[in-house]
C-alpha cells in the first residue's frame, strides 16, 4: 500500500513506485536448506516453470522496472515466482470445485 500511495502522490512529479515480490529464490543464504536431499527437486516440481529461481531472475525484473521500457508502470507489484502463486489456489480444498477425474 505504501508503494501505491507513493505512486499516487508522487506520480505527477515523475516519480514511479513499484514492488518486486520474489518467490522461491535460491541464494547463498538458503544454500544449507537446498542442500538437504530432495528439497530443491520438491520445490521445483511445485513451480510451473519447474525450477527454483535465482537472484538474476529478480534482478532482471528490477532492471526492467528501472528502465524506460517500464516508464508507464507505476504503483504495481511484479511477482517473480515462476508462476507458483497461480497454482497455490489449486492446492486448497474447495467443496464443489474438485477436479474432474
Amino acid at each position: 500500500m505504501l508503494s501505491r500511495q507513493l505512486a499516487l502522490e508522487w506520480g505527477p512529479s515523475g516519480v514511479r513506485s513499484n514492488v518486486v515480490s520474489p518467490g522461491l529464490i535460491r541464494t547463498p543464504l538458503s544454500a544449507d536448506f537446498y542442500a538437504r536431499p530432495g528439497v530443491a527437486e520438491a520445490r521445483a516440481a511445485m513451480v510451473p516453470t519447474r525450477r527454483v529461481g535465482a537472484p538474476p531472475d529478480v534482478a532482471d525484473a528490477v532492471v526492467w522496472l528501472a528502465s524506460p521500457r517500464a516508464s508507464y508502470v507505476n504503483g504495481d507489484e511484479i511477482t517473480v515466482d515462476g508462476g507458483l502463486g497461480r497454482v497455490l489456489m489449486s492446492l486448497v480444498p474447495r467443496p464443489g470445485f474438485e477436479a474432474a477425474t
